[in-house]
Protein backbone atom coordinates (compact mmCIF):
# COMPACT_ATOMS: atom_id res chain seq x y z
CA UNK A 1 0.00 0.00 0.00
CA UNK A 2 1.39 3.15 -1.14
CA UNK A 3 0.94 6.55 0.37
CA UNK A 4 1.08 9.46 -2.05
CA UNK A 5 2.33 13.04 -0.47
CA UNK A 6 -0.04 15.88 -2.52
CA UNK A 7 1.65 19.28 -1.70
CA UNK A 8 -0.77 21.39 -0.11
CA UNK A 9 -3.50 18.94 0.20
CA UNK A 10 -2.74 16.07 2.41
CA UNK A 11 -1.53 12.33 2.21
CA UNK A 12 -3.61 9.68 0.18
CA UNK A 13 -3.85 5.93 -0.44
CA UNK A 14 -5.79 4.81 -3.56
CA UNK A 15 -6.97 1.58 -4.42
CA UNK A 16 -6.08 -0.72 -8.11
CA UNK A 17 -9.01 1.61 -9.85
CA UNK A 18 -7.38 4.84 -8.53
CA UNK A 19 -10.40 5.84 -6.34
CA UNK A 20 -9.22 7.31 -2.82
CA UNK A 21 -9.38 5.02 -0.11
CA UNK A 22 -7.70 6.80 2.48
CA UNK A 23 -6.42 10.30 3.28
CA UNK A 24 -5.03 12.50 6.15
CA UNK A 25 -5.01 16.50 4.60
CA UNK A 26 -3.60 19.64 6.07
CA UNK A 27 -3.07 23.09 5.60
CA UNK A 28 -0.43 25.63 5.87
CA UNK A 29 -0.46 28.99 7.80
CA UNK A 30 3.35 30.08 8.12
CA UNK A 31 5.36 27.18 9.54
CA UNK A 32 2.03 25.39 11.01
CA UNK A 33 1.13 22.45 9.57
CA UNK A 34 -2.96 21.56 10.41
CA UNK A 35 -3.81 17.97 10.02
CA UNK A 36 -7.77 18.68 9.38
CA UNK A 37 -9.19 15.58 7.92
CA UNK A 38 -8.44 12.10 7.75
CA UNK A 39 -10.39 9.35 6.01
CA UNK A 40 -10.00 5.40 5.90
CA UNK A 41 -12.72 3.46 4.10
CA UNK A 42 -14.61 1.02 5.36
CA UNK A 43 -13.40 -1.93 3.98
CA UNK A 44 -9.81 -0.39 5.46
CA UNK A 45 -10.15 0.02 8.90
CA UNK A 46 -8.98 -1.54 12.02
CA UNK A 47 -5.76 -2.07 10.19
CA UNK A 48 -4.13 0.93 11.41
CA UNK A 49 -4.04 3.30 8.06
CA UNK A 50 -4.96 6.11 9.66
CA UNK A 51 -1.93 5.67 11.88
CA UNK A 52 0.12 5.20 8.94
CA UNK A 53 -0.95 8.63 6.90
CA UNK A 54 -0.02 10.33 10.28
CA UNK A 55 3.47 8.98 10.54
CA UNK A 56 3.89 10.33 7.53
CA UNK A 57 2.31 13.80 7.75
CA UNK A 58 4.58 13.98 10.77
CA UNK A 59 7.95 13.35 9.04
CA UNK A 60 7.15 15.81 6.04
CA UNK A 61 6.22 17.90 8.62
CA UNK A 62 9.72 16.95 10.53
CA UNK A 63 11.92 17.21 7.62
CA UNK A 64 10.51 20.52 6.35
CA UNK A 65 10.66 22.64 9.45
CA UNK A 66 6.87 22.94 10.10
CA UNK A 67 5.15 23.16 13.49
CA UNK A 68 2.45 20.60 13.84
CA UNK A 69 -0.89 21.88 15.15
CA UNK A 70 -3.97 20.01 15.24
CA UNK A 71 -7.64 19.31 17.39
CA UNK A 72 -7.64 16.03 15.82
CA UNK A 73 -7.48 13.29 18.60
CA UNK A 74 -5.28 10.97 16.72
CA UNK A 75 -3.09 13.61 15.98
CA UNK A 76 -3.05 14.81 19.23
CA UNK A 77 -1.31 11.70 20.73
CA UNK A 78 1.34 11.55 17.71
CA UNK A 79 2.67 15.09 18.28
Amino acid sequence: MEIKHIEDKGFFISDEKGEVIAELTYKKEGNKLYFDHTYVSRLMRGQGIAEKLLDAGVEYAEKNGYKNSTGMRLCSKKI
